[in-house]
């Protein structure tokens, strides 16, 4: 459980450091679209569409990843509370059958 715990603090940790990338990205942009004269100029149009669709690619694989393990970690919690539903039907049956006084 304690192993749980550490993973998804990874997992919001990887989130900020995608957030704090995500500033970068969006004054990039803004730098393309007020710039695009320098771009275009420069033939950097190659340049600033490779590194978008690089960013593209390793954000969805990320995302991709991501999901992958949320959905383990739900599985695993109802794996968990499916057993704890089983030991509280367990109990109950066994205080039924409890002999009476």
């Amino acid at each position: 459980m304690n192993n749980h715990i550490k993973t998804l603090k990874k997992f919001d940790q990887e989130r900020k450091s995608w957030l704090v990338l995500s500033a970068f990205v969006a004054v990039g942009i803004l730098g393309i679209i007020f710039g695009w004269n320098a771009v275009q100029t420069n033939h950097l149009i190659w340049v600033v569409s490779s590194l978008g669709l690089i960013i593209a690619v390793i954000w969805w694989y990320w995302t991709m990843r991501l999901i992958r393990h949320l959905i383990e970690h739900k599985i695993f919690e109802a794996v968990i509370l499916q057993d704890i539903v089983e030991d509280i039907r367990h109990i109950k049956d066994e205080v039924k059958n409890l002999p009476k006084d």
